[in-house]
């Protein structure tokens, strides 16, 4: 009894002194802020020297303290930046009020965005992040080829944002260098550096220069090889893009079916002699070349990136492995679903990449006996252990007469155009045949494609609409009866899952482009 009174007496003595205290100490409130109205996952995208970057931030404080008891700073850095590097002086400051309006006076580039809200009274500092991305015009668009009387003519649509474009039409209108008829635009896109943009026409092959836009004498291909050619006439040509590790092959397919593939270690390389040989017997590659668009990570991992061909000499699947200089016959794992050897002709192929991660290599084939076409669908592998996804035959009206097919990034779907029609085929459902989905009378189809675009991540395709190009068919026609300088149209769609339920939206519609040859879109350089 007497030790719990004790503890009694104790508990109350704690409790009572808890009166006695008379206050020898200062509380103070904390003053506790909250920015909102910034966009920490958006990604503010702004014409560099044109657009205005407007922000009005929301403070809100615990204090209720007015706006003058603060200060505040915008900062705005360079992605990648050496911070070890950066010059005296250099503080990267945009601004000093509460509300930020800044004309984009920086290089086109991604920019880590800071706002920073410091207390006076305390010094404590509260900051927001967002992000800046700038273009110019030249950076990045989709690139229309047109065909103006036998001579080249280039347009150009810009995505401003979600709804807004700008068109520039002729870039090449004060250009005096000629390049005679416009054949194709070959992307060519080096994971560690930058974008290439090449044209190819009946007088050779020129690198777009990134600045400008010119061709001309100085950015003619030909200057990439050891032993300059007289002329270079390219049908396909590929970095080993995607790939996370190991270094990246350039590699390219000549109109003559000749193959030449270096390592580009700086995204700049001299090619030397042709590769397209066989245990010493040469084969004529057909316009192909597949590489892994899609993303993996194998720990320790340096060898070159492989890539995919076909030989329509023999009519069989090769590759150029890691360790190798020269093609050999592809190899397979896991189900087996087709012969490397085909015994078929070449009739049209695409890398293609895919939401899901996956980035298929699609090539179509055709029997030379029996005309009917059949559908590959390879997924290639760093270690070489290559995946056999689909083999299936493409039926469908009109297929003997199909002049042009297209791979979606994110469906099964293979599209064809034949009699000013564009079909679409299931893979995934082979029994069903294809049905026709586009056609405009009056218009004539020049294109149809989908763009696996790799700037689909952090340095490029920021925001979900961006993203989204990649998804989308292409479809560019002409006009009947309209002058060729104003006479083609460039068509977006959403396509569906379902091709018989599902609609074909039309996304946007851009008219009175040149006489549309090819289109594909320009990728930004990665920071």
């Amino acid at each position: 009894m007497k030790r719990y009174l004790f503890y009694i007496l104790l508990g109350w003595w704690a409790f009572s002194s808890c009166f006695d205290d008379k206050g020898n100490y200062d509380y103070r409130e904390i003053n506790e802020l909250s920015i909102a109205g910034i966009g920490r996952d958006t990604t503010y995208t702004l014409m560099a020297f044109a657009d205005v970057l407007r922000l009005q931030p929301e403070i809100a404080s615990t204090l209720e303290k007015d706006e003058s008891e603060y200060e505040y700073e915008w900062k705005l850095i360079p992605s990648g930046i050496d911070i070890n590097e950066v010059k005296d002086g250099e503080d990267f400051v945009i601004g000093r009020d509460k509300n930020l309006e800044w004309l984009a006076e920086a290089n086109a580039g991604t920019y880590a965005g800071f706002y920073i809200v410091t207390d006076k009274s305390t010094g404590v500092a509260y900051r927001e992040r967002f992000s800046v991305r700038l273009t110019t015009m030249m950076s990045e668009g989709w690139l229309v080829l047109c065909d103006m009387g036998g001579e080249a003519r280039l347009d150009m649509v810009v995505n401003r944002d979600e709804t807004m474009d700008i068109i520039a039409k002729n870039i090449w209108a004060n250009q005096d260098f000629s390049v005679g008829k416009p054949l194709k635009l070959l992307p060519c896109w080096f994971r560690n550096k930058h974008s290439r943009m090449l044209l190819v026409s009946e007088k050779g092959t020129y690198e777009i220069d990134k600045s400008d836009m010119h061709v001309g004498e100085d950015t003619d291909f030909k200057w990439f090889f050891g032993i300059v050619p007289e002329v270079v006439n390219l049908q396909m040509a590929k970095f080993s893009q995607r790939c996370t590790q190991g270094e990246d092959r350039w590699t390219l397919v000549t109109e003559s079916g000749d193959v030449y593939s270096e390592l580009a270690a700086n995204g700049v390389g001299f090619f030397g002699y042709p590769v397209n040989f066989i245990k010493g017997e040469r084969f004529e590659a057909a316009p192909f070349v597949g590489v892994m668009n899609r993303w993996i990570y194998i720990a320790g991992a340096s060898d070159p990136v492989p890539v995919m061909l076909y030989d329509a000499t023999n009519r069989q699947f090769v590759n150029i492995k890691q360790k190798e200089t020269y093609p050999s016959v592809m190899e397979f794992s896991g189900d087996k679903k087709f012969d490397a050897r085909t015994g078929r002709d070449f009739v049209a192929g695409a890398s293609t990449y895919s939401s899901l991660g996956e980035g298929l290599n699609w090539v179509v084939l055709k029997d030379p006996n029996t005309r009917r076409h059949y559908a590959y669908g390879i997924l290639m592998g760093y270690d070489e252990k290559n995946e056999q996804r689909f083999y299936e035959e493409i039926k469908g009206p009109g297929l003997e007469n199909a002049t042009q097919f297209a791979f979606s990034n994110n469906y099964n779907h293979i599209y064809y155009l034949s009699n000013n029609t564009i079909y679409a085929f299931d893979v995934a459902y082979p029994d069903e045949e294809a049905i026709p989905v586009l056609t405009f009378p009056g218009e004539k189809i020049k294109v149809i494609k989908f763009e696996p675009l790799v700037s689909n991540n952090s340095w490029g395709a920021t925001d979900s609409w961006q993203r989204k190009r990649a998804w989308r068919l292409i479809v560019g026609s002409t006009v009947d009866g309209m002058d060729e300088s104003e006479c083609g149209v460039m068509r977006t769609y959403d396509t569906p899952q379902d091709l018989r339920k599902g609609k074909f939206e039309l996304h946007k519609k851009h008219d009175k482009l040149g006489n549309i040859v090819d289109i594909t879109y320009k990728e930004p350089d990665k920071n």
